[in-house]
């Protein structure tokens, strides 16, 4: 049942946080950060996302947006063409920090650092991010700080006050 409880019991104990919709902006690939947005849509649209990509989807969503990795699970189960229930359980448990030999709870990757690293120019990002397509290279990967003339001029308009927290 290693797909559904955590390898380490106390674990099972974290105190994940409310949903609040998250999980479906996520799910969706309309969480308002670029990269994460990018690997959810083309894994929706294609039933596959890189390795590398795998790993940002599934810590944003156990890190960022604390929720419970069986949901993450179960979601890219039933997408992923090359889907494995083992594998991806502990995966998942393993980036979550659930696993036995887990990538530390604590460490977090950051969805624009990646972006910067893996998509300089941001290629992807227009790609399954239609949306940000006018926006200049120095904003693909953070449009929250775009100043608003560059915003309007590309037919974006932020919803919230803060990073990644959507797009209209």
């Amino acid at each position: 049942d290693f797909d559904k409880r955590p390898l380490i019991a106390e674990f099972a104990q974290f105190p994940w946080a409310e949903d609040n919709g998250c999980f479906d902006r996520w799910r969706e690939g309309k969480t308002g950060y670029p990269m994460v947005d990018a690997g959810m849509r083309e894994l929706r649209h294609t039933g596959w996302v890189h390795n590398g990509m795998r790993f940002l989807l599934a810590s944003f969503l156990t890190k960022y947006l604390l929720l419970p990795w069986q949901r993450g699970l179960s979601e890219f189960y039933e997408l992923l063409l090359d889907g494995d229930q083992s594998c991806n359980a502990l995966g998942w448990q393993w980036t979550s920090g659930s696993n036995t030999d887990a990538f530390p709870y604590s460490c977090l990757v950051n969805p624009v650092s990646f972006g910067h690293r893996q998509d300089p120019v941001g290629h992807y990002v227009r790609r399954w991010v239609p949306e940000l397509s006018g926006l200049p290279n120095a904003y693909i990967h953070q449009p929250w700080r775009a100043p608003p003339n560059i915003l309007q001029s590309v037919g974006l308009k932020l919803v919230g006050h803060s990073a990644g927290t959507g797009l209209a």
